[in-house]
């Protein structure tokens, strides 16, 4: 974070203490076993190895391969706070962490887990970023300048009076990242922790933690399933599979496809070499298609029409936004993390009510329709899917909306075994939701949403914490409901996932509309060039 000014006689000497400290073992793992109450199996065993200061590592792995829980045993959650019986133990600078209270760890070992909704618990992002030094009784003056640097290292400069719950899912990991790093951590675990942000911020927030390793000895752990495509280049990739160490390597698996190009500078692209010859577009309110032209003659199935929203006095929210959907369509939101994606997606399902303009659904002013009302017909995945869990269970959880209506048990019983079924959920059925991870639990969302079988989807980010072929097969499912006639709105920042499913990408930028795209026409650039 901050810079280090060496004169030139003592940087020799800086390196070569430096150099010392990076082949000794900053931590070592030594566990037989972790298990958790009522499990069949161990979560972890025979897990062993030894991790070095300053070494950029990636835990790899599908889920339910235990890459939360090896997280979470690295920094001393388990078995301090969380009910699991750890047999072995984890040294950090050849100590116990058994031995070791949770206090003690603070300032050493910063673990930023996937949800940052219940890492964000102060009025304003600056007291939250401030919230950890001042726990260390860090001088006042010190408190303000380390929240200063940490949120301009994530990009949130100017971001220190805004509320969290007005924060987008990228801006909110962003701003717990800002809170972990002002304590200047020794070793700092991301669990999923970046997965929300936008394609460049991930990579540059990466990039820049690297540079870190190799400057000052940060010792970073990560859990992304979207690394390999960011170009990251790191010391290891740690593999678990079932609980056991798989393998070590130094390389990242790619997905298997082409050349990854990312949508929104190609948008951007299309746009500036558009600009002097498009004033609907430099008004914000240019739309590139209308699908193939049937649905010109179509009524739409959601229009808006401009729509203006903004969270307080702040300049952040949507600005004459119009737009229209017509029925089977397949629509992506893109943009950056803050652009409005969110917000738009909020309004579609009366989650937030406009300021100014209308939305319609087919011939109906959403404004009177409540919330519930509208939900028959346009079912909502969050960001976080965790914020909707109301039940104990996988199948209770899937079943709920149905139990709602008051159908036959015998119905429910099977359109839950149905759904469970087509998602690979059949086997955790019995599992409380908060007990999966990231990208099985997106899917107990996206089931508790299909089930009651909604005209129109809206989708922020269903896939974020899923691997690939998860991500995939999501999509596919997608495509067979648009196939049916559902009509689905996708916020995703998986752009080559997108290209390859979506009819077209509505591109927001600063709270407005910038372009509508089809797929064809983000594949032909400026200059004619087709890519993969």
């Amino acid at each position: 974070m901050r810079e280090i000014f060496l004169t030139e006689n003592t940087h020799g000497a800086f390196l070569m203490q430096m150099a010392r400290l990076m082949t000794l073992n900053l931590l070592e793992v030594d566990i037989r076993t972790v298990a958790y109450p009522d499990a069949e199996h161990p979560a972890l065993q025979d897990i062993h190895l030894c991790i070095k200061q300053g070494e950029f590592i990636v835990l790899a792995g599908s889920s339910l391969a235990g890459k939360t829980t090896l997280c979470r045993c690295i920094a001393g959650v388990i078995p301090h706070f969380e009910k699991a019986v750890l047999e072995g133990d984890v040294l950090f600078e050849g100590s116990s962490l058994t031995g070791m209270r949770l206090a003690e760890l603070a300032g050493k070992i910063a673990l930023i887990r996937q949800d940052p909704s219940d890492q964000l618990f102060c009025t304003t992002i600056e007291q939250d970023v401030a919230f950890g030094p001042c726990n260390l009784l860090v001088s006042r003056n010190e408190v303000r300048i380390r929240v200063q640097e940490s949120l301009e290292y994530v990009g949130l400069q100017g971001y220190e009076q805004r509320s969290p719950e007005t924060l987008s899912g990228g801006e909110s990991q962003r701003a717990v990242l800002a809170s972990y790093l002002s304590l200047h951590p020794t070793v700092l675990i991301l669990d999923g922790a970046a997965d929300q942000l936008d394609f460049q911020g991930r990579r540059s927030i990466y990039m820049r933690l690297l540079q870190e390793c190799r400057s000052r000895g940060l010792s970073v752990i990560v859990v992304d399933n979207k690394i390999a495509e960011l170009g990251i280049e790191a010391d290891r990739v740690i593999v678990l599979e079932r609980g056991r160490l798989a393998s070590i390597t130094t390389k990242l698996e790619s997905r298997p496809s082409g050349t990854i190009r990312r949508i929104f500078p190609l948008c951007r692209d299309v746009i500036d070499s558009t600009q002097t010859t498009s004033p609907e577009l430099q008004s914000g309110t240019a739309s590139f298609l209308r699908g193939n032209g049937d649905e010109e003659s179509a009524a739409p199935i959601i229009s808006v029409e401009n729509l203006c929203f903004s969270y307080g006095a702040s300049q952040f929210g949507l600005t004459n936004v119009s737009l229209r959907i017509y029925e089977g369509e397949f629509v992506v939101l893109v943009g950056e993390n803050g652009s409005g994606k969110t917000t738009l997606a909020k309004h579609l399902v009366g989650l937030l009510r406009q300021q100014s303009g209308t939305v319609f659904f087919k011939d109906i002013d959403t404004k009177c329709l409540t919330t519930a009302e509208l939900a028959r017909y346009v079912g909502y995945m969050p960001q976080n899917p965790y914020l909707q869990v109301c039940t104990g269970s996988v199948r209770e959880e899937v079943g709920l909306a149905l139990q709602a209506q008051k159908l036959d048990p015998n119905i429910i019983e099977e359109r839950v075994a149905h759904w469970l079924a087509k998602l690979d959920l059949s086997e955790v059925a019995s599992v409380h939701p908060y007990r999966l991870p990231g990208g099985m639990m997106q899917k107990v969302a996206f089931a508790s949403r299909l089930i009651h079988e909604p005209e129109v989807l809206v989708l922020d980010e269903p896939t974020s914490h899923m691997s690939f072929p998860d991500d995939f097969k999501t999509m596919e499912l997608l495509t067979q409901l648009r196939e049916e006639g559902r009509t689905i709105i996708v916020i995703t920042h998986d752009h080559q996932i997108a290209l390859s499913f979506a009819s077209r990408f509505i591109f927001l930028e600063r709270g407005k509309i910038q372009a509508e795209l089809s797929p064809e026409e983000i594949c032909l650039t400026s200059h004619g060039t087709r890519f993969a």
